[in-house]
């Protein structure tokens, strides 16, 4: 068959083809679908009560459902409420300028629920703490000794107390800085900085210098009393007994000048029984015994928080 023949078969079958479907948004690589993050905790279904009638919608993006009568707030929750944003499920929204992780425990704290099962991090839980008062919040309510928030911020305070106790200082939550201030007996005061200072306020800084003062106050004390003398006996008289008496007030020298806040009853216990292989006298042994453990109990007794 002739070339030119072939070439007008060839033009006239491509005709006849019908033409391709028209490509979909869905099969162009260049096209991505938007998919919108919701809050597991506070999504449209979850039941916290109330209804939701709103979405507040974090720095990045993730949608919370609340209702905004439980959010308790006394500035219009930063001046977004009323929502009036795009709609979203139906549901007006309101953008927040927090991320997903402090705004999630913000309103755990408004719906009196623990985010104990989001495993925050001290550092989180304070910078959402911090962020009540931005929100309307009040902070010393939300902090109560029986809300979740401070449950879970007394267990994790052993990790960071000292930023544990700077928030609740922050916002005159009593319990929280003083369930905290246990932890801080080992704390060297020295090194708190001006701004460390100025964040925890004269008040707190103040009970946190009384605690370790008091302690150490109390220690002395303690230690000031020597085992009392038994009545004279042939074997071990006035003299005998100023010899436990002196080695008693050298050893309680030592212990002070290396005393802490949080110095142990055990340590105390074992630096004083040091002198006991001293002893000959049966009654000066039994006299020392007693003294260290009426010592131990004292000490233990000693208040350790503010």
């Amino acid at each position: 068959m002739p070339l030119s023949l072939l070439a007008s078969t060839a033009l006239s079958d491509s005709e006849r083809m019908p033409p391709p479907p028209p490509r979909r948004a869905s099969d162009s690589p260049e096209l991505e679908t938007v998919m919108a993050t919701v809050s597991t905790a506070f999504h449209v279904s979850a039941d916290h009560g109330q209804l939701p009638d709103l979405v507040l919608v974090s720095d990045d993006t993730v949608q919370f459902y609340v209702s905004a009568a439980r959010l308790h707030t006394d500035n219009a929750f930063a001046g977004v409420l009323p929502a009036t944003g795009p709609l979203i499920a139906g549901l007006p929204s309101a953008h927040v300028p927090d991320s997903a992780e402090v705004l999630n425990i913000v309103l755990h704290a408004c719906y009196g629920l623990s985010p104990a099962a989001f495993s925050p991090s001290v550092a989180t839980l304070v910078a959402a703490i911090d962020r009540f008062p931005a929100y309307g919040l009040d902070g010393k309510a939300l902090l109560a000794p029986a809300t979740p928030l401070h449950t879970l911020l007394v267990a994790q305070a052993p990790l960071a107390p000292m930023l544990v106790y700077v928030a609740a200082a922050r916002h005159d939550a009593f319990a929280l800085a003083a369930a905290s201030s246990a932890y801080l007996l080992s704390y060297p005061l020295y090194t708190i900085t001006d701004e460390l200072a100025e964040e925890m306020g004269p008040v707190y800084l103040n009970r946190l210098f009384l605690l370790h003062r008091r302690r150490l106050d109390s220690l002395k004390g303690f230690l000031a009393q020597a085992p009392h003398p038994h009545v004279e006996m042939p074997t071990c008289g006035f003299a005998e007994q100023a010899t436990l008496t002196k080695s008693w007030l050298y050893v309680t020298a030592c212990i002070i000048m290396e005393a802490q806040p949080d110095t142990t009853a055990s340590a105390i216990e074992s630096t004083l029984y040091s002198l006991m292989p001293q002893l000959s006298c049966m009654s000066c042994k039994a006299a020392l015994k007693t003294r260290i453990e009426k010592l131990a109990v004292d000490w233990s007794l000693v208040g350790r928080t503010i």
